[in-house]
């Protein structure tokens, strides 16, 4: 092509632009270093190319290392590891970088973490950070760099500038490196240490023939692998992300290859993510929904080969037997597409695993389409287990209300239900006339604990008040030989249906009460489980005045946890009454009363979360300071009692609620605020009324474990239950903010 003479002065006119940005950068990159170096407080920080190197091919890993030299006063111990020390460093080039592509600012991902540090030695102390996990190098060309860090020292120390060359692409070279980490991985005797070195290769190299090899070896389900997360990164950051998600596809779809229970996820994020994407961020909903599509995509491809999908299917349920740990987004979220294929896995698994994935994994299966496996799962569970049939029933009861209450019935009428009375309790029926004869008939003939304690709950959820003589005959009768679950049943029983005759025999059992090793807790504790009520609160009021300081303290926190008002006083009068115990034998410096003070002071570490955290009031600043200052640690210093009245100061807002769903049954929530646990929405919007108007509290529904995951409790669910607690909590001129901002002294984690 010819080159006209407008276009060479065009040409040259640009290029003179272009050099005099180039000098314009230089010229600031220098200033902005004087001006560090100028400020630096310590003069202990300077950084170093790792063995010296300072010429590298493209693709090729460089190691930084921070020296931080021991100056005449101490640095920070503590120091931040991974992806919280980038809020510690902040690294300067010139030319200009260009930053590897992340997965982050979402609120659905952890987003990439991308190799900031590495190991750390000491005198000197020297921390390695390998820049290109964290920038890309895509020209050739000498670069200058240079380190501002508050790693170990309280505000950033500037470093030294250092220079290095990065060579033009050489093909051969690459092709070197990638023979290299290829030859480590296919060899079984290769070391762990050489193994990870050659992801890291893998990852920096940055090619497609590099990504296809990181695409065959990732999450191939060896948990214990080493290199995992240079693995993902390096996908992540693949300059062909295109490229990166076929690899990826095409491993998904070969039946042959195995994948590990985050290779969906990850696929999804990738596609979900993609670099070129425009418009607003996409929800969490879009991302649940690319999960379940590239399930099905594999589900297909193991289709293919005959019962392979169902092998499959069972060994990723049956990955981990605890629904705290299972992670839903493989190719379990097919399921509801491939019912008979997942109904024929499910009822292979053990009893423990069944009973896990309808507990903690209930919603892939909440469907009717899967009313066949429950009834199957009722009738015959895996190792005749009770506790799987149970959780079956209920969630029969769930998907088929009419059905579930023909059986709940059923086992009613049973001399021995096969589940338990909580499943049954289910029904919203206040009693069953026709059938509490003969629980009073089993309750006198029982000939073991179980069934009496069967029959007695029974009673009290659906007994009839007709029987209440004879039931409280009985109990008087076998009192001696009842075990407390038995006990606290009847006990429930007679104070529902005859309150003044029931709530003068639970005061004098509660107070009068005898060691009993069937109990986990006190009595009043197992009768307020099984039924609570005004006449239940009016006897733990009376049982928190017994002189057993143990009893005292389980009963104090059973007030605060379901009590009213009416609790709140007396829980007040025997905390002073214990502290003024406790301050006494202290003046008496008596060395044989250490053990007593001891319990006293346990007991008052118990009433005092009662009082700061109770369900039916909120302490003021002034209270809480004013009970702070009578406890035994006035300091508040210790986990007691002057901690139970604290409230995190260099945190904004100070508050906060915690909120997940319970174990099991994604419609009902608890939470925590302040000490107080919650036991549904109801109860924290009440609470929310007691705060005075003004008071900022801090929201906090992020996924903690398996319990609240996000396969269970997704993010647009978590939005709008904020939502509608954020106004109802404005009615009451309470503020519910998402946001909370750290305002103590800063600290070696650097905070933003």
């Amino acid at each position: 092509m010819r080159i006209t003479g407008a276009q060479t002065v065009a040409a040259l006119a640009f290029a003179g632009l272009v050099v005099s940005a180039d000098i314009a950068y230089a010229d600031q990159f220098t200033d902005q270093h004087a001006r560090g170096i100028a400020a630096n407080k310590y003069g202990a920080f300077s950084i170093r190319l790792k063995d010296g190197q300072n010429v590298f091919h493209a693709g090729e890993r460089i190691q930084l290392e921070l020296v931080y030299e021991q100056p005449g006063h101490a640095l920070y111990i503590n120091r931040a590891y991974g992806s919280d020390s980038r809020r510690c460093i902040r690294v300067h080039f010139d030319p200009l970088v260009a930053e590897r592509v992340r997965i982050d600012g979402s609120r659905f991902t952890d987003g990439l973490s991308g190799g900031i540090l590495g190991g750390v030695t000491f005198t000197p102390d020297v921390t390695q950070v390998t820049l290109t996990d964290d920038y890309r190098f895509d020209a050739a060309g000498h670069y200058r760099v240079f380190v501002e860090s508050r790693q170990v020292t309280e505000e950033f120390e500037t470093s030294n500038i250092l220079e290095f060359e990065i060579l033009p692409r050489e093909p051969a070279w690459e092709a070197h490196v990638l023979d290299g980490a290829r030859k480590t991985l296919s060899e079984p005797s290769s070391d762990r240490i050489a193994v990870a070195q050659a992801f890291a290769e893998l990852r920096a190299l940055g090619t497609n023939d590099a990504t296809a090899t990181l695409a065959r070896f990732y999450e191939t389900d060896d948990d214990d692998r080493p290199g995992r997360n240079d693995t993902w990164n390096g996908l992540v950051s693949s300059p062909d992300r295109a490229f990166a998600e076929r690899a990826l596809l095409s491993e998904l779809t070969n039946p042959e290859r195995k994948i590990g229970r985050h290779f969906i996820h990850g696929l999804a994020l990738l596609q979900v993510f993609s670099p070129g994407r425009t418009g607003p961020q996409p929800s969490h909903d879009e991302y649940m929904g690319t999960v379940r599509q590239l399930a099905i995509t594999r589900a297909n491809a193991l289709n293919a080969i005959p019962s392979l999908l169902e092998t499959e299917i069972r060994r990723e349920l049956s990955t981990s037997s605890s629904e705290q740990y299972f992670v839903g987004g493989g190719i379990t979220a097919a399921a509801q597409v491939f019912p008979n294929e997942t109904t024929a896995a499910f009822l292979e698994l053990t009893a423990e695993a069944q009973h896990s994935r309808l507990i903690g994994t209930w919603r892939t299966f909440a469907d009717p389409i899967f009313l066949p496996l429950l009834r199957s799962i009722y009738e015959s569970p895996a190792e005749g287990s009770a506790a799987t049939r149970d959780i079956a029933l209920r969630r029969l009861y769930e998907l088929a209300p009419e059905e579930g209450r023909s059986a709940m019935l059923a086992e009613l009428r049973r001399d021995r239900p096969r589940v338990s009375i909580e499943t049954l309790g289910a029904l919203p029926d206040g009693a069953f006339p026709q059938l509490t004869a003969r629980w009073v008939e089993l309750l006198g003939d029982a000939v073991t604990a179980e069934d009496r304690a069967s029959a007695a709950q029974r009673l009290a959820r659906f007994g009839t008040a007709q029987v209440a003589e004879f039931v409280e005959r009985i109990y008087h009768r076998m009192d001696d030989s009842l075990e407390c679950m038995t006990r606290a049943a009847l006990l429930a029983y007679i104070v529902r249906v005859d309150v003044r005759r029931g709530e003068r025999l639970l005061t004098s059992t509660a107070t009068g009460e005898r060691w009993d090793d069937t109990c986990p807790s006190s009595l009043i504790e197992a009768v307020a489980d099984v039924e609570w009520s005004p006449a239940v609160e009016r006897a733990a009021i009376v049982a928190l005045r017994d002189p057993d300081l143990d009893l005292a303290g389980r009963v104090a926190s059973l007030l605060a946890d379901r009590g009213s008002m009416a609790g709140r006083r007396p829980l007040e009068t025997r905390l002073r009454q214990v502290q003024s115990k406790i301050a006494a034998a202290r003046r008496r410096a008596d060395p044989s009363a250490e053990d007593q003070v001891r319990r006293m002071e346990v007991s008052e570490q118990e009433l005092a979360r009662a009082v700061s955290g109770a369900k039916s009031w909120t302490l003021t600043a002034a209270e809480r300071k004013r009970f702070a200052a009578r406890c035994s640690d006035a300091a508040g210093t210790s986990n007691g009692c002057g901690s139970a009245f604290a409230l995190d100061d260099s945190m904004d807002p100070p508050l906060s609620v915690r909120v997940f769903p319970a174990i099991g049954d994604e419609r009902q929530f608890h939470y925590y605020i302040g000490s107080h646990r919650g036991r549904s929405l109801d109860d924290l919007d009440h609470k929310l009324r007691q705060f005075p108007s003004g008071t900022r509290i801090h929201w906090n529904d992020w996924p903690q474990d398996g319990y609240d995951s996000l396969e269970r409790w997704t993010w647009s669910e978590r939005d709008a239950l904020f939502e509608r607690f954020r106004r109802q909590a404005a009615a009451y001129g309470i503020i519910l903010q998402r946001e909370r901002k750290y305002i103590g002294p800063r600290s070696a984690l650097c905070p933003e």
